[in-house]
């Protein structure tokens, strides 16, 4: 159970630091653009490198384009989600 609850961690707060990174590059830029790009980029992933997709370094595409609106999400709340989920 300790393995599982650190690797859960570690990847939360790298999925932390990508939520973070959306969210503000949508503060700088815009919310919309910021939405679209996303998508666009997640359209190009799929095309050129689909292994990428399920990389567990990073939280899906439809997570990070839901995520640019509401924010980052709290990191321990997100932790357990990913060991519930």
């Amino acid at each position: 159970m300790r393995l599982r609850l650190d690797q859960a961690a570690v990847v939360a707060v790298r999925h932390q630091e990508e939520f973070e990174a959306d969210h503000q590059a949508a503060v700088w830029l815009d919310f919309e653009l910021a939405q679209s790009s996303l998508t666009a980029l997640a359209e190009l992933c799929t095309w050129l490198s689909p292994e990428t997709l399920t990389m567990p370094s990073h939280p899906s595409f439809p997570q990070r384009v839901a995520r640019v609106l509401s924010g980052p999400p709290e990191l321990l709340a997100y932790c357990y989600e990913l060991l519930n989920g």
